[in-house]
């Protein structure tokens, strides 16, 4: 159960937001001032800046707990995560056709009869 929902959250987590690239990340975080940003080194991987800011023309920040810094030209791409509305869209309706088609299931079984109708004799006595 909790595998399933940590797989849900994880999901939702990732349908609700893309990146997007920031093409003068200068001016973006010292006008935004981001929490986090997504930073391509030259020759490396992408990883995730926390707390980025500038210190006079070097961005600076935490990457996986440790303090780095990166000089003008050492970024290939600077990318910032941002709500993306039509996955969030179809994250809702994707969820809302299991939960219904889930209840229908649920609905459906069971051995039959079990629901009083009002035709049905009362099942206690009546009291005097």
């Amino acid at each position: 159960m909790k595998r399933c929902v940590a797989s849900i959250l994880l999901t939702s987590m990732v349908a609700c937001t893309t990146l997007r690239p920031v093409a003068d990340y200068q001016q973006y975080v010292r006008t935004s001032q981001p929490t986090q940003l997504w930073v391509t080194p030259r020759n490396s991987k992408p990883v995730m800046l926390d707390g980025p800011r500038f210190v006079n023309d070097t961005l600076v920040g935490f990457v996986s707990g440790q303090y780095r810094e990166f000089a003008p030209g050492d970024l290939s791409a600077v990318q910032v995560r941002q709500p993306a509305g039509g996955k969030t869209a179809f994250l809702v309706g994707a969820l809302t056709v299991v939960g219904v088609v889930l209840i229908a299931v649920l609905a459906g079984t069971g051995a039959p009869g079990y629901q009083p109708t009002p035709e049905d004799p009362p099942t206690s006595p009546p009291h005097p």
